[in-house]
């Protein structure tokens, strides 16, 4: 099932089944790829992370950035201290404290050299402090103190006095790497720190005052959290597809990681034959479509109008319009066109498609009549006619661009 917005239609079995049934030897069946499709598709949409495209968000330097920005109370996200607040309760909630650490606001520092004078340098990367509490975080990709001295950190907290703790900010917990004293450190994902900060800035009052930090906050969950693109419903689906089209032993094998290599090499070889295929098919209707418009239809039509209205057919169109045949007078702009497949997708589903407005049915596996002031219908014929050639009997097409064009004077 292919799911356009929201509306569900079975599309491509009939349009693409001359692709299809041609393709043997393939590991998958043949409607296993085709129900994949808005699945794959839609998977490669949603991942989209303004993190990745700049190849910003991997170095210890940028991501201490990221947080001290978060974890800053007057900072321009517009959270106050709700960053601040999460991150003590998970101080609290991971950490064997005599007693929990209170909420701030706590002033933010970056690069704080933590060694006393005569010692060499030790910075650490965040510092959260008020008068009686210090909050000393090493920010590292995996829970390694990766040379930092746990000693110099936790002393650096409890100076003056104050309640100092030490925090180990990552984004992966390996244990074992935790050793010279920071095994003792209050160790804090990003995956639970951003889950939490995520339900804050999905407040729709919030989203609504603050769309930019939103939606830059928003992309930074999606880059470190990984989550799944698909929700339940969806994944099971997938599993209910997989197992219809017999492949659902790829499951119960032990290297389950190599099946799902094994399995998106099968989809890709697949996949590149029957898009190759289709871009074949797609040539062969424009062909069969054009020759019938300047043959049969334009004098079908001058016939029944009892005029010479149409002088030709336009079939060159480039681009995202290439499946498009166009009907013309001798002279002048063309007055009716005939789309199928990606041009008529473009046409009705895109917001900026000129038809988008019409709310047209959804199924292109049949043609897309419109004329050049915006009216158009579903026809009655089927790609899979126009394949197999329409006959100079068939007047569908003909009738149904008399009933756009109305009355001729």
């Amino acid at each position: 099932m292919i799911v356009l917005g929201s509306v569900g239609v079975r599309m491509g079995h009939s349009f693409l089944s001359e692709v299809s049934h041609r393709i043997s030897g393939m590991p998958l069946a043949a409607t296993l790829l085709l129900d994949l499709v808005p699945m794959v598709s839609k998977s490669k949409t949603a991942s989209f992370s303004i993190l990745e495209v700049i190849h910003h968000g991997t170095h210890e330097k940028q991501l201490s950035n990221l947080w001290a920005w978060m974890l800053d109370s007057e900072g321009n996200h517009k959270l106050g201290d709700g960053v601040q607040r999460i991150f003590i309760d998970e101080i609290n909630r991971v950490g064997s404290l005599d007693q929990p650490v209170a909420y701030g606001p706590y002033g933010v520092r970056q690069e704080q050299n933590t060694s006393e004078s005569g010692e060499s340098r030790d910075v650490s990367d965040i510092i959260l402090e008020d008068s009686t509490t210090s909050i000393v975080i090493e920010n590292y990709y995996t829970s390694d103190g990766h040379g930092h001295d746990h000693k110099k950190y936790e002393k650096y907290g409890t100076r003056e006095g104050r309640n100092g703790i030490v925090v180990l900010l990552c984004e992966t917990e390996v244990r074992s790497r935790l050793t010279g004293g920071w095994e003792n450190a209050s160790v804090l994902v990003y995956t639970r720190l951003l889950d939490r900060i995520l339900e804050l800035v999905t407040d729709p009052q919030y989203q609504r005052q603050n769309p930019e930090q939103a939606l830059f906050i928003t992309n930074v969950h999606r880059h470190f959290t990984k989550k799944a693109i698909m929700d339940s419903a969806e994944l099971i689906d997938f599993v209910n597809v997989l197992c219809q089209s017999g492949e659902e032993g790829r499951y119960g094998t032990n290297n389950q990681d190599r099946q799902a290599i094994l399995f998106g090499d099968s989809l890709r070889e697949a996949a590149i034959q029957r898009y190759t295929e289709s871009r074949d098919l797609l040539a062969k209707v424009k062909r069969n479509l054009g020759d019938f418009c300047k043959g049969t239809l334009i004098s079908s039509l001058n016939e029944s109008i009892g005029e010479s209205l149409f002088g030709g057919a336009k079939r060159d169109w480039q681009g995202k319009w290439q499946y498009d045949v166009s009907l013309k007078p001798a002279e002048g702009e063309w007055l009716v066109s005939i789309a199928f497949g990606p041009t008529a997708a473009e046409l009705v589903r895109e917001p900026s498609g000129r038809l988008h407005h019409l709310n047209l049915k959804q199924d292109f596996t049949k043609l897309l009549v419109y004329t050049r002031d915006n009216k158009a219908l579903i026809s009655e014929v089927s790609v899979a006619d126009v394949l197999e050639g329409l006959s100079e009997a068939d007047v569908r097409l003909r009738d149904e661009v008399l009933q756009l064009i109305g009355p001729v004077s």
